[in-house]
């Protein structure tokens, strides 16, 4: 009974350390215990509990590239460790997708030891809070709630980044668990209506038509339905921008010409630079200047080439808008001026490997007692990992912790779940 009621509470602080991060994003990110950042401080506390050297030693027993794990966490913490020495607490902050990487191993004895189809709860949860943060934007639009932390620092309670994720994310669980309901189809609309109109992101068509692949290439969909369901959305919004209904979203106020000049800026400078002047935020131009300095810098010296400038200093020196920009607005190259080629290559491979271990547990599942809720329920958390690398095309998505957390929990959660099956 008492091993029950321990793993009963290691779900539930699990569920709540995934819902805060997602929905309180840079809040939690931010949120300091004893001048300590919180969600590592949970780090420290769960791996601790799980007793981390020996789930560390199975996790790297039961997987066949254990090795190559191994030897990337080691070469990650070496640099991280001699760079904090050198420049002190910077260093963590920029090393915080290395640092998160130990969340792996909780997802990992999550899967092993609770409950693996309990995680429906959680994703019931996902879903509700993102209609209540829906409700909240409009109804709070023009003066946004804030959260106030200890230090006496302001931040927006609604971050639209993890409310995107959010929205995709509850769009993915209502299609896999889609009951073929009339509620379903609208709750579905709302959402992608919501994330198009009024959170004007350019990444969020890139997440759509990854979703709309890996759900036609599982047969969650079908083609034909699909086809007749976009028009029914372009219909929509040709409704709505019809009607004239003004509405501010992100960005500027929502009507046809912003939508089409949204989405061409995808493309700037390639079709015409006019498109770059929606782009407040950072322009496309902003972030190529940025990537090519990186690229170039990184071809400059042997050490730069294979390991990279190391951890708590600033990638790049150009601004936007008057703000100091501290990260290039892509992933992997972050991690090309901090680990090098090295440390891209075997990070890359990692990835690659954790993605073979998603494809042979979607095989091993089809045994499984439970498969249609297993099946189901690995599909989810594999979606949000497509999610989460939709992002970092755009921004250095694994430096936040709102976002890398669940990232490296969830594959911890699909690994783990095959040797539960065994």
């Amino acid at each position: 009974m008492n091993s029950v009621n321990k793993n009963n509470t290691f779900e539930n602080l699990i569920f709540i350390l995934i819902i805060t991060n997602i929905f309180l994003g840079k809040y939690i990110e931010n949120l300091l215990i004893f001048n300590y950042p919180l969600n590592q401080l949970i780090l420290i506390i769960l791996l601790f509990k799980i007793k981390f050297i020996q789930i560390i030693k199975d996790f790297l027993i039961n997987i066949k590239y254990g090795d190559v794990l191994f030897f990337y966490l080691l070469f990650s913490f070496i640099q991280l460790f001699f760079y904090t020495i050198e420049n002190g607490i910077f260093a963590l902050r920029d090393g915080l997708y290395i640092i998160n990487f130990l969340y792996l191993f909780i997802g990992y004895y999550y899967s092993v030891n609770c409950n693996f189809n309990r995680l429906k709860n959680l994703f019931k949860i996902i879903i509700f809070l993102s209609f209540i943060y829906i409700f909240l934007n409009i109804i709070d639009y023009e003066s946004p709630i804030k959260l106030i932390s200890v230090l006496g620092n302001s931040y927006n309670l609604i971050n639209y980044g993890n409310l995107s994720i959010a929205c995709s994310l509850s769009i993915l669980i209502l299609t896999i668990y889609h009951e073929r309901s009339l509620k379903d189809y609208i709750l579905i609309i709302i959402l992608i209506l919501f994330s198009i109109i009024i959170l004007q992101q350019r990444v969020i068509y890139l997440i759509y038509f990854i979703l709309f692949i890996y759900l036609l290439k599982l047969k969650i969909i079908t083609l034909a339905n699909s086809i007749l369901n976009i028009l029914l959305l372009f219909l929509l919004l040709l409704l709505f921008i019809t009607l004239d209904f003004t509405i501010k979203g992100r960005l500027d106020v929502f009507n046809f010409n912003f939508l089409m000049d949204h989405f061409l800026s995808i493309f700037t400078p390639i079709i015409n630079d006019e498109y770059s002047t929606l782009n407040y935020q950072g322009s496309v131009n902003d972030r190529l200047n940025w990537w090519s300095e990186i690229i170039n810098k990184s071809f400059s010296t042997v050490k730069l080439f294979i390991i990279g400038n190391g951890f708590g200093m600033r990638v790049i020196d150009f601004s936007s808008v008057n703000i100091l920009i501290r990260e290039p607005h892509n992933m992997l190259l972050t991690i090309i001026a901090r680990q090098g080629y090295l440390g891209l290559s075997l990070f890359i491979i990692i990835q690659f490997l954790f993605f073979k271990t998603f494809i042979s547990k979607i095989n091993l599942v089809k045994n499984a007692k439970d498969f249609n809720q297993s099946f189901k329920t690995l599909l989810i958390l594999f979606g949000y990992i497509l999610i989460t690398i939709s992002m970092s095309t755009g921004t250095s998505i694994l430096n936040k912790s709102g976002i890398s957390i669940p990232y490296y929990l969830f594959w911890g959660m699909i690994i783990g779940y095959n040797k539960k099956l065994k």
